[in-house]
């Protein structure tokens, strides 16, 4: 994971069009970091999205899937990706329909594998 790729990911939400400025909880600055928190809390178009900026090769641990899935499952729509992923959510069905392929990138990026296999 960039810290390019991070604020890219933060200005494809604050770049979104027709809406006030939408506020980015930014995480993987926080030191020290707790395990599993996604590096990214967004709110914009009237929802909170959970997002874990991954980029290339990059792989979730274990603690990072396990709080997606364990926010998934609580109802709380997340995600997982890079800045393209993360336009292709927010720009394409409305809100309520984020929750399924938020999971979808998740699911993806699980495939992968895990980084401390």
């Amino acid at each position: 994971m960039s810290v390019q790729a991070e604020l890219d990911c933060d200005a494809v939400v604050r770049g979104f069009p027709g809406l006030p400025a939408p506020y980015v909880q930014v995480f993987s600055y926080v030191k020290p970091q707790v395990a599993g928190i996604p590096d990214r809390r967004y709110y914009l178009r009237g929802v909170a999205l959970w997002f874990e900026v991954k980029f290339g090769k990059d792989k979730f641990d274990k603690a990072q899937y396990e709080f997606l899935e364990r926010e998934y499952r609580a109802g709380a729509i997340v995600a997982a990706g890079d800045a393209t992923a993360l336009r292709a959510l927010i720009y394409g069905p409305t809100p309520s329909q984020w929750r399924a392929p938020g999971w979808q990138l998740v699911l993806a990026l699980k495939a992968k594998g895990f980084r401390d296999e």
